[in-house]
C-alpha cells in the first residue's frame, strides 16, 4: 500500500495541523481506552497515557493504532485544550517491540507496518489541543519520537534518551529524520542516530530536543504549570499559532509522506549488512534477556 492511502484509511491528516473547522461537540466522557492508551479529560487539561501492564510502555502496532485513536477522542471535545502525554509506567516509553510487535494493521502490508507509526506520530503533532510530552525514566527510539511529536517538551533531569534503530539496521522511519533535523539540526541528527549512543534530559535540554529540563521530584509540577499558562491564552490564539508554527516546520522539512521511509526499510531488509546486523543485535539482546 502506497503510505499515504493508509492515512486515507485510518481517517488521519498526515500533514500538519490547520485551524480546525469541524469540532464538534459531544456528550462528555472522562475515560476511555484504545490499544494500550488510557485517554482522560478532566476540564480543560486531558492526559493520554500510554498504560501497559509491563510498566515499560513498549510501542506496538495496536498502540499505535490506539494513539490515533486518543487523539481522535480528544479532537472531538472542544472543552480540552491541553493534552499531557505521559506514560503509567516506571519510564516514558522503551520505544517499539521489533521482536512482537502485534498483527500488521490496515492491509497487512510491509508498507502499511512501516507507515503506521508515522501516521500515529502525526496525529498526535495534529491534534487540536496543545501536546505537552512528560518525559522521566527512559525514552527509547519511538519513545523520543512521541516526544518530538508533541508541541513542547518537560523532561526530568535524569531521563535517559536514545535512538538505537541504526543499530538495529533500520533506517530511522516515522518521519523521525524531519522532526529531528527541524529540531536539532543536521549534524547533530547524523550524531544521535548513527551512534545511537545515549544522551541525558540535560543533554536534551542544551540541544533544543526539550522545553524545559528539570528534577524529576518537579516534573508534575512544571508540566501542570506550563498547561496552565496555555490554557489561560485565548484558544483562538493557541490555534493560529500552533497551525504556523505547523505550516513552517513543514516546510523545513516534512511529515506528510511516507513513501521514503517505506523504501528505506524495504532495502534495509534484503541488504546483507543490515541482515548481519540485525542478527547480531537479536543475539545480544537475547543474551541479555537470559541474564535478567
Amino acid at each position: 500500500m502506497p503510505a499515504g492511502e493508509a492515512g486515507d484509511l485510518l481517517g488521519v491528516d498526515s500533514s500538519a495541523r490547520g485551524v480546525l473547522s469541524h469540532r464538534r461537540t459531544i456528550p462528555a466522557v472522562s475515560r476511555d481506552h484504545f490499544g494500550g492508551v488510557t485517554v482522560v479529560a478532566d476540564g480543560p487539561v486531558g492526559r493520554l497515557r500510554l498504560d501497559r501492564p509491563d510498566g515499560r510502555s513498549v510501542i506496538d502496532y495496536p498502540l499505535l493504532s490506539g494513539l490515533i485513536e486518543a487523539a481522535a477522542w480528544f479532537d472531538a471535545r472542544d472543552d480540552v485544550r491541553v493534552v499531557v502525554v505521559e506514560s503509567a509506567g516506571k519510564v516514558f516509553c522503551s520505544g517499539f517491540n521489533a521482536f512482537d510487535p502485534g498483527p500488521i494493521p490496515l492491509d497487512g502490508s510491509v508498507g502499511a507496518g512501516v507507515d503506521i507509526g508515522r501516521l500515529a506520530m502525526n496525529a498526535v503533532t495534529a491534534m487540536r489541543a496543545l501536546t505537552i510530552a512528560r518525559v522521566h525514566g527512559r525514552a527509547r527510539g519511538g519513545g523520543v519520537v512521541l516526544a518530538l511529536a508533541c508541541d513542547l517538551q518537560v523532561v526530568a533531569a535524569d531521563a535517559v534518551l536514545s535512538m538505537p534503530e541504526a543499530h538495529m539496521a533500520l533506517p530511522i522511519p516515522w518521519a523521525t529524520l524531519p522532526r529531528l533535523v527541524r529540531q536539532i539540526g543536521p549534524m547533530r541528527t547524523r550524531d544521535l542516530v548513527l551512534t545511537a549512543r545515549e544522551f541525558s534530559g540535560e543533554d536534551a535540554g542544551r540541544w533544543g530536543l526539550a522545553t524545559q529540563v528539570v528534577p524529576a521530584a518537579d516534573l508534575d509540577a512544571a508540566v501542570d504549570s506550563l498547561a496552565a499558562a496555555v490554557v489561560t491564552t485565548p484558544q483562538l490564539v493557541v490555534d493560529q499559532v500552533l497551525a504556523e508554527v505547523d505550516r513552517l516546520a513543514e516546510s523545513i522539512a516534512a511529515t506528510g509522506d511516507g513513501t521514503g521511509d517505506v523504501e528505506r526499510v524495504l532495502a534495509a531488509a534484503t541488504d546483507p549488512g543490515c541482515q548481519a546486523a540485525r542478527d547480531a543485535y537479536m543475539a545480544g539482546w537475547a543474551e541479555r534477556q537470559s541474564t535478567r
